[in-house]
């Protein structure tokens, strides 16, 4: 929507369909939100009419909520307490606290920190296998059994702050290919029958022809038909995983 007229030629021809409302049409940022039921119309008929007015339309996706504070996050909020509480029993010893009450520091760092650790050893100790949790967990036993209550903290907090980071890697990781994914067009302007129209990437034919328009993501694997121009190739396969040829 380039401009006023553009944005009511769309509301006409969406406003056709049956069950369509617009709800918000935004010429400068060139967004249209409406509401219609899918009962009575299906998301590629929106599209069509709008390809029918010489214009082409694609889908704004929400954006997926963010990790929540970590505050909020109980493994995180674990591995707080369980290392605060450790580093002030520790403190406290070297002030002359006697070692019953630095012990009982330890205990309550330890009971803090174990929780998730044990869970997950308790899990591979069922199905009789000897995960890195499960040594974490009987090192631990064993270092308290030896009167070692400092050493099992420290052990338990450093097993959690692994677990932890972990778990963080591995979320940007999604999150990254997740926002890679995203890149790729969901829709591609195609010419049948002497018509073009906006189709979903997934309704795309072998033998079909798209138009890619200067500025445009290729949407789909194909052949130059007609038309020369630079192509940005870092979202192809052979890029993002050399060993695929």
């Amino acid at each position: 929507m380039n401009n006023q007229q553009d944005a009511q030629t769309i509301t006409q021809k969406i406003n056709a369909l049956p069950r369509t409302t617009i709800v918000e049409v935004n010429s400068q940022k060139k967004q249209l939100t409406l509401t219609y039921d899918p009962a009575a119309v299906t998301l590629q008929d929106i599209m069509r009419s709008i390809s029918e007015t010489g214009m082409t339309a694609s889908l704004i996706h929400a954006k997926p909520n963010k990790m929540g504070r970590w505050w909020r996050e109980k493994q995180q909020l674990a591995l707080l307490i369980s290392g605060t509480t450790t580093l002030l029993t520790f403190l406290f010893g070297l002030f002359g606290i006697p070692s019953l009450y630095t012990n009982i520091g330890y205990l309550i760092a330890v009971l803090v920190g174990v929780y998730y650790p044990a869970r997950k050893a308790l899990i591979a100790f069922i199905n009789l296998a000897f995960t890195i949790h499960l040594l974490m967990l009987i090192g631990s036993v064993g270092a308290m059994v030896l009167g070692m209550w400092s050493e099992a903290a420290i052990l338990i907090f450093v097993y959690s702050l692994g677990d932890v980071l972990e778990s963080f890697a591995v979320d940007k990781a999604r999150g990254a290919i997740r926002s890679l994914m995203n890149l790729a067009p969901k829709t591609a302007l195609v010419k049948k029958d002497g018509r073009e129209m906006l189709l979903p990437v997934e309704d795309i034919n072998v033998g079909d022809l798209a138009i890619i328009k200067a500025g445009e993501r290729i949407p789909v694997d194909g052949t130059v038909f007609h038309g020369a121009s630079y192509v940005d190739q870092s979202m192809s396969l052979e890029n993002l995983f050399p060993s695929i040829r």
